[in-house]
C-alpha cells in the first residue's frame, strides 16, 4: 500500500499507462491517458504542497 497520497497518484498513473497500452479502442486509450495525466498532475501538486510546507 502507498505510504503517501503522492506514491498513490504515481502508482494510479502507471497503471492507466498500462491500460491505455492494453486498450483496442482509440477512445479508450485517450481516457485512460486523460486519467494518467490528471493523477501526474496529483504528484505534481503533492510535490509542490510538499516543498512549500518545508520551506
Amino acid at each position: 500500500m502507498p505510504a503517501t497520497n503522492a506514491e498513490y497518484y504515481q502508482a494510479r498513473a502507471e497503471q492507466e499507462l498500462e491500460r491505455a497500452q492494453q486498450a483496442t479502442d482509440s477512445r479508450v486509450v485517450a481516457v485512460h491517458f486523460a486519467l494518467a495525466e490528471l493523477y501526474l498532475e496529483r504528484v505534481v501538486a503533492e510535490a509542490q504542497a510538499s516543498a512549500a510546507s518545508a520551506a
